[in-house]
C-alpha cells in the first residue's frame, strides 16, 4: 500500500480545507461523492499513487472540513488546495457531486486540468423553462417561487409531478367530493420463492 506522503489543512475563505497526497509524479485530483468524504477513496489511492501524485480533500462540511456561515465556490476551494501543494496542473476524477465539481473547476480553470473524468456527474448552468405561474408574475398578475439563477453555479431544476393516485384505492362518487374506497389487501403468496440473496455487499459504499 502506498505511503501518505503529506496531509494537513488549508485555511481559505473563513474555512479549513483537509487534503491528503500520495505518491509521485503527474497529479491526479479526486474529489469525493456528496454522500462521502476523502476515505471513499482508500482502496483506490494505492494503485493510483504508484504512477501519479494522488491529491484528495475534504470539501466543505464533509468529513475533516470545517466552514464558517459565507457563500464559498467549490471550484476555488480547490484551486486554493492546489496552489497550496504547488500544483499548477493535474488530472481530476469527480463522482456524483464531485464530478459536478469537477466540470465546474474545469470550465473556470482549463488550462489547469490535464485530463477531466467525470463519473455520474450532474451539470450546472441550466434554467427551468417558464411556468404559467412565471409568467403570471412577470405581468403582474400573480407571484412565484424564485427562479433558479443561470451561471455554472447554479443547479438543474427538476419538478416533480403530483404522485399517481393508489393502486389499491378505487373511487366512487360524483366529480364532486370523490370518495376513496381502499380494497382488501390480497394475502400474501406464501408458495413464492424469496427475492435473490447475494445482490448487496455489506460495506458497499452508497454514492
Amino acid at each position: 500500500m502506498a505511503r501518505m506522503t503529506e496531509s494537513g489543512f488549508v485555511d481559505f475563505n473563513h474555512g479549513r480545507i483537509y487534503y491528503e497526497a500520495d505518491g509521485e509524479g503527474p497529479a491526479l485530483t479526486l474529489i469525493h461523492a456528496g454522500v462521502a468524504n476523502l476515505r471513499q477513496w482508500d482502496e483506490q489511492v494505492p494503485a493510483f499513487a504508484e504512477r501519479f501524485r494522488v491529491i484528495r480533500y475534504d470539501t466543505r462540511t464533509f468529513g475533516r472540513t470545517t466552514s464558517e456561515n459565507v457563500e464559498i465556490s467549490n471550484r476555488a476551494d480547490l484551486a486554493a488546495v492546489l496552489d497550496h501543494l504547488g500544483v499548477t496542473q493535474t488530472a481530476v476524477l469527480g463522482l456524483s457531486r464531485g464530478g459536478s465539481i469537477a466540470v465546474d473547476f474545469t470550465l473556470d480553470y482549463p488550462d489547469r486540468v490535464t485530463a477531466l473524468i467525470a463519473v455520474s456527474a450532474g451539470l450546472g448552468g441550466f434554467q427551468s423553462p417558464p411556468t404559467p405561474a412565471d409568467t403570471k408574475a412577470a405581468t403582474g398578475t400573480g407571484s412565484s417561487t424564485p427562479r433558479q439563477p443561470s451561471g455554472s453555479t447554479a443547479r438543474v431544476s427538476r419538478r416533480i409531478a403530483s404522485p399517481p393516485r393508489s393502486a389499491t384505492a378505487s373511487t366512487t362518487g360524483s366529480r364532486r367530493g370523490t370518495a376513496i374506497t381502499p380494497r382488501r389487501s390480497r394475502p400474501p403468496n406464501r408458495s413464492s420463492r424469496p427475492p435473490p440473496t447475494g445482490l448487496l455487499r455489506s460495506g458497499c459504499p452508497r454514492w
